[in-house]
């Protein structure tokens, strides 16, 4: 009776002592894989995440964007090898970049006063012979292989007066020539009252810049002043634009200048910072 009970005993301390090894064992597995839920979640959380794709947008952007205004701008189209302009020429600054090293010469221009100049004796001796000559506008753009470029531009006009016998007082033939220096061109006068013949030109709307442009995927030169100056190649063909006044830069960081706003009459640019 006493050995029964001896063995009862044992056998009831073994299963308790099964049981609490059980639950230990248990709660150590629920222990490791709150663990590891922990420790995955931690490896795919989205701080990380978020850090690294934060820290990609910031090694993308190269510039800040700079505000342009285009009311006014001017346009001319360069070309290199005696290639045709192709396009037509706008004032609009559409620019597009591209690699612009070489030689360029102006073919086109648009924007500019073009008007040929007014007789300036239509009142002093109505009965002269005046002719206009046509603005002719040169130009020609050079961009070096190190990023340099220079940028120069003018519109000349002129125009031949021949007096006649209805000026007799009231036109001194050297005297023109005074006059129509205080214009600002160059004058020549040849011949009396009676025949005085004029040739007069000069120049307006005269352009010389220089300055760099720092990156390849830039959209625009960047001259001494720190201006923008927009321009598209295409081919053999090159646009560029005059803009119609100061610039604004920014804070704000891109990568191209489609991430940059602008108002009405105005064209975002991503500048080198």
């Amino acid at each position: 009776m006493v050995v029964a009970m001896l063995v009862l005993a044992t056998a009831c301390g073994d299963a308790a002592g099964a049981d609490e090894a059980a639950g230990s064992t248990a709660a150590s597995s629920d222990e490791a894989g709150s663990t590891a839920v922990e420790e995955d979640g931690e490896s795919t959380g989205s701080p990380m995440t978020s850090g690294a794709e934060e820290s990609s947008e910031t090694t993308d952007a190269w510039g800040t964007c700079t505000v342009v205004p285009t009311s006014g701008a001017k346009a001319d189209v360069f070309v290199v090898n005696g290639a045709t302009p192709g396009n037509v020429c706008s004032p609009d600054p559409a620019p597009c970049g591209d690699d612009a090293t070489g030689e360029w010469t102006l073919a086109e221009s648009c924007g500019y006063d073009l008007a040929p100049l007014p007789n300036p004796f239509a009142q002093s001796c109505p009965g002269g012979d005046f002719t206009a000559d046509e603005p002719v506008r040169t130009g020609s753009l050079l961009v070096a292989p190190d990023g340099t470029f220079e940028l120069t531009m003018s519109t000349t006009l002129g125009y031949h007066f021949v007096a006649d016998i209805t000026c007799l007082g009231l036109f001194d033939c050297p005297q023109a020539a005074g006059v129509l220096a205080q214009q600002g061109g160059n004058a020549v006068c040849e011949g009396d009252a009676f025949a005085c013949f004029c040739t007069f030109t000069t120049t307006r709307d005269a352009v010389h810049r220089t300055g760099t442009i720092v990156l390849p995927h830039a959209t625009a030169l960047v001259d001494d002043a720190g201006e923008p100056v927009p321009y598209c190649r295409s081919g053999e063909r090159m646009g560029v634009w005059t803009i119609g006044g100061a610039s604004t830069p920014g804070t704000q960081s891109c990568s191209s200048d489609g991430e940059c706003s602008a108002g009405p009459d105005e064209l975002g640019l991503c500048m080198p910072a």
